[in-house]
């Protein structure tokens, strides 16, 4: 039986960067934070240390409240209402991309 392949993410978080600066890009951004969210749910790890299982579980958790606050950021934007800062739209993008990562290696171990 071979272990499920942690899906490449990477790619669509570095795009959804140029969502936060362009509103021609805010609602495609909002779709990559669906499509990644979506990606997530349906992966299931085989991780078998049990610390290594709530490292993930927390860190997904955490992973997914990072894309519902980028993905109302990215609504906002294209609608030109009130958001958060673009700085703290860029802090959430950076917390995402680490997160995402830690995930992958958990997720490999």
């Amino acid at each position: 039986m071979t272990t499920p392949q942690f899906p490449d993410l990477i790619y669509l978080a570095t795009k959804m960067y140029e969502g936060i600066n362009r509103h021609d890009f805010a609602e495609l951004s909002a779709l990559y934070c669906s499509d990644i969210r979506e990606q997530l749910q349906n992966y299931k790890p085989q991780i078998s240390n049990s610390v290594d299982k709530i490292g993930y579980d927390s860190t997904l958790e955490s992973v997914m409240r990072n894309l519902t606050e980028l993905e109302i950021y990215f609504k906002r934007f294209n609608e030109n209402k009130r958001r958060i800062s673009r700085k703290a739209a860029g802090q959430f993008h950076a917390q995402l991309l680490k997160q995402l990562d830690a995930l992958k290696q958990l997720s490999q171990r």
